[in-house]
C-alpha cells in the first residue's frame, strides 16, 4: 500500500512533460530573425552581431527554463517520495496499533508516531525548500551571466564606428 495506483501516473506525467520541454527550441526562430534583419540593413547596426546576441539571449532563456523545469521535477519527485514514505509509515503504525496495546501504551505510541511524522514533515519541507532555492539560484546565475555578457556586447557595439 506504500505505492498507491496514482504514483506511477505522476511519474509518467513528469516524463511526458520533460519530453515536451526538451522539444521546445526557441533558437529555431533565429533563422527567421536572421533573414528579416538581413533584409532590413539598418544603417549603423551590425545585423550579424545583433542576431548573434539575440541567439545567445534565447539560449540563456532556454537554459533558464530548463533549470526551472529541472527544479520543478526535483521538487515534485521529493514530494511524491515524502508522500509514499508517509503512507508506508502510517500503514505500519496502524498495524502496530492493531495489536491492541494497553491504553497508556497506545497513547505513548500515538504521541511518538505524531512526533516522528512531524519531524519527517519538517525534514521533507526543508529538503524541498533547499531544492527550490538551488533551482532559483541556478536560474539567477544563468540570467545574470547573460546580462553581464549582453552589457559587454552592447559596449563593444557602441564603441565601433558607424559604417
Amino acid at each position: 500500500m506504500a505505492k498507491g495506483p496514482e504514483m506511477p501516473k505522476v511519474t509518467e506525467m513528469l516524463s511526458d512533460v520533460s519530453k515536451m520541454v526538451s522539444a521546445l527550441d526557441p533558437s529555431k526562430g533565429v533563422d527567421e530573425l536572421n533573414k528579416l534583419l538581413g533584409q532590413m540593413k539598418i544603417p549603423g547596426i551590425d545585423s550579424d552581431a545583433f542576431v548573434a546576441a539575440q541567439k545567445r539571449n534565447l539560449e540563456a532563456v532556454t537554459s533558464a527554463n530548463r533549470a526551472v523545469f529541472e527544479g520543478f521535477q526535483a521538487i515534485t519527485r521529493r514530494q511524491v517520495e515524502a508522500f509514499q514514505e508517509t503512507v508506508a509509515e502510517a500503514t505500519r503504525a496502524v498495524k502496530e496499533l492493531g495489536a491492541k496495546p494497553s491504553a497508556p501504551e497506545a497513547v505513548a505510541r500515538q504521541a511518538d508516531l505524531a512526533k516522528q511524522m512531524f519531524e519527517r514533515t519538517i525534514a521533507s519541507t526543508k529538503e524541498i525548500v533547499e531544492i527550490a532555492s538551488k533551482a532559483s539560484q541556478d536560474v539567477a546565475n544563468i540570467m545574470n551571466s547573460r546580462l553581464d555578457a549582453s552589457v559587454q556586447e552592447l559596449k563593444e557595439v557602441l564603441q565601433k564606428p558607424l559604417k
